[in-house]
């Protein structure tokens, strides 16, 4: 059983065009990703004179990001009925989510190394994002999709290049099997078997801070493999070790009630929690059996104080409505956790300080014929 409080052991590696370490939790599982890669202080967090991501290219695993398509710099919201709350617009992305931070990383990190077929696991955002990046930069990307993935999602996968497979009912089957049949010559750079891939997301944590010239007291992410909620968490540990804060953010962890292995490892005391039989649910983004970040997702849990909270579809169903009718978001259906999880947990949340960030990370157009039936329900 771990300590409540996880120590991280340190394995001194020198990957990629810049010399970095990569740190492993004490935990080791194959397909989980226990690996956090640790950036030297740099000279100065960002350069005044680009934009996006490469603002923070002192700070990054590549020595330049050759192409963008304007990724990051999303808007930070004041909301506009909870005077403590901030709303980070990540669905204001290129192809709609947070994944197009990862994605311009990883494709640019794929350039340098010279690698020329590439193979995800996805539930959807993070292979159309990735077939995108890849074909323009002249790279085959092999998409791996379970039967469930949003008609939307998939069209958009084929408008951009990307082989598709169906492959399973469910996430976790799609990701199984691409760990055990991977094409000779391809690099998998699904999230969960490529860690790198988060050093893009946390530039999240960066902009917030910047945006807001402080750390906010709490961030609320939703979470399927875990991946954004531990990269945001990295990004704001890293601000903290190089001496621009002195906190980080609580961090809390949405996921889906009886599909929610993070909240049920982190409770727990556990690393990671692979579930037997969880029920359906319309959030395809964060639905979970397994969640292949689950370490790294718990390690921020506890290193920050945070804590997991649960929602069901139809506490969804009205964050989404709320998201509309008094926000004037439309977020991915599963991005609308978040404003469930808010919602049902106001006074909870509301102790932990008055400055609390929700982290919308997908852009509802792409579901647009599911979030009508909820919304038209509603009267909206």
């Amino acid at each position: 059983m771990p300590s409540a409080k996880s120590l991280v052991e340190y394995e001194e590696l020198t990957t990629g065009s810049r010399a970095f370490d990569m740190r492993s939790l004490p935990i080791a599982r194959k397909g989980y990703d226990s690996c956090i890669a640790h950036m030297p202080k740099p000279e100065r967090l960002f350069d005044v004179g680009k934009h996006g991501i490469s603002r923070y290219l002192s700070v990054l695993p590549v020595g330049e990001i050759l192409i963008s398509l304007g990724e990051g710099e999303t808007p930070l919201i004041q909301s506009k009925v909870f005077s403590n709350l901030l709303i980070k617009n990540e669905g204001m992305n290129p192809t709609g989510s947070f994944k197009d931070r990862e994605s311009a990383l990883t494709l640019a990190y794929a350039q340098e190394q010279g690698w020329k077929e590439l193979a995800i696991a996805s539930s959807g955002n993070a292979a159309l994002s990735g077939a995108l990046y890849a074909r323009l930069y002249g790279i085959h990307m092999t998409c791996y999709i379970p039967k469930n993935t949003s008609k939307g999602k998939l069209q958009m996968i084929e408008l951009f290049g990307g082989r598709s497979h169906e492959v399973g009912q469910d996430y976790e089957e799609s990701y199984h099997y691409l760990l055990d049949n991977l094409p000779t010559g391809s690099i998998n750079i699904t999230s969960g078997a490529f860690s790198l891939r988060s050093e893009g997301a946390k530039t999240i944590a960066y902009e917030i801070w910047e945006d807001m010239g402080s750390v906010p007291d709490a961030v609320i992410c939703c979470a399927g493999n875990g991946s954004a909620l531990a990269s945001i968490y990295h990004g704001f540990a890293e601000l903290k070790e190089w001496g621009f804060t002195d906190k980080v953010p609580a961090m809390i962890c949405v996921q889906i009630k009886g599909a929610d292995p993070i909240n049920q490892a982190w409770k727990r005391d556990e690393w990671i929690r692979v579930l037997d039989d969880i029920p359906a649910s319309e959030c395809e983004a964060i639905v979970a059996k397994e969640s292949f970040c689950c370490a790294k997702a718990v390690h921020a849990l506890r290193e920050s104080g945070g804590f997991g909270i649960s929602v069901t579809d139809d506490q969804v169903i009205s964050g989404l409505q709320h998201a509309v009718e008094r926000e004037g978001i439309l977020p991915e259906f599963s991005s609308a956790s978040v404003f469930a999880a808010f919602l049902e947990n106001t006074e909870r949340i509301a102790k932990l300080g008055e400055k609390i960030v929700i982290i919308n990370t997908g852009n509802g157009l792409k579901e647009i014929d599911l979030l009508s039936k909820f919304l038209n329900s509603s009267g909206l």
